[in-house]
């Protein structure tokens, strides 16, 4: 019986050490996902961040690839009392620098359970830019369509989420 014991109480203290170990303070689960390309490298999915705007909110997300390191794509969504349907502009800006996404291509939009409609967009915007946006996570971040002009700030969490992926993510991009 005593042996059955010492064991049981041997094997819970290697399962919970061993689970305490894994992943000692990576935030990869949570803000960001990897995924090895066939061709060699890694894609890095970094998942949405939430900004707040006056009237409006944004979801932004990211692919990027590690081989092919010169595009990045941005995917986003804005969450507005009225439905857009083209953007003319995205800019990502900070203290330091700004970066517009290319030719940005509407996806959907839905109206959600709170009458207000989610209206997702896809663009490119290169790596270099993205390198220098990151360095400084202090963002603004800029939509327009047409007589519409939305402004979006991160919340606080997202700035420390910006400061981890740069460390984590983009500081190892070629």
């Amino acid at each position: 019986m005593r042996i059955n014991i010492f064991f049981g109480v041997i094997i819970s203290l290697f399962l919970f050490v061993g689970c305490g170990s894994m992943g000692g303070g990576s935030h990869r689960g949570k803000l960001y996902r990897s995924f090895y390309l066939k061709e060699g490298g890694l894609k890095y999915f970094i998942k949405p961040m939430k900004f707040k705007g006056e009237d409006a909110e944004l979801l932004v997300d990211f692919n990027i690839e590690s081989v092919k390191g010169n595009i990045a794509v941005v995917n986003f969504s804005i969450f507005h009392e009225k439905p857009l349907k083209k953007l003319s502009s995205f800019e990502i800006s900070n203290p330091d620098t700004s970066i517009k996404a290319g030719e940005i291509e509407s996806m959907f939009v839905e109206l959600e359970s709170n009458n207000e409609y989610e209206s997702r967009f896809t663009s490119h915007i290169p790596n270099s830019g993205l390198k220098h946006i990151f360095q400084n996570q202090h963002w603004t971040i800029k939509a327009v369509e047409a007589k519409t002009k939305l402004e979006f700030e991160p919340k606080r969490s997202t700035e420390k989420d910006i400061e981890k992926i740069n460390k984590a993510v983009i500081q190892l991009l070629d």
